[in-house]
């Protein structure tokens, strides 16, 4: 049975991550007691600790720069707190790194 939990973020220029079970993503974002934070969905009933992953992302201002050569940067949310806007981005893998940007 999938279940979701809350995890509290912070701005960073760089990659973060938590481990979690295959399969789970962030299905939400926001602020709750003055703290920035995501929600996110994990599939309980598959779980095995054999079969983890690293869910990624990143937490960022409005014109920071994002690195898109390794990950793509999915869009999950935008989070305003305190007179800043962050936005919040699940960092998915490439099948290869580009050379491109």
């Amino acid at each position: 049975m999938p279940v979701i939990h809350k995890y509290p973020i912070q701005p960073s220029y760089q990659i973060q991550q938590i481990t979690v079970p295959h399969g789970s993503k962030i299905v939400s974002c926001g602020v709750q007691d003055g703290q920035m934070v995501m929600w996110v969905m994990k599939l309980e009933d598959t779980f095995h600790p054999d079969k983890t992953d690293y869910l990624r992302y990143m937490v960022v201002g409005t014109g920071w720069p994002i690195d898109g050569r390794e990950y793509f940067p999915d869009f999950r949310g935008t989070i305003q707190i305190d007179g800043y806007v962050w936005h919040v981005l699940e960092m998915q893998k490439y099948e290869w790194v580009r050379e491109d940007i």
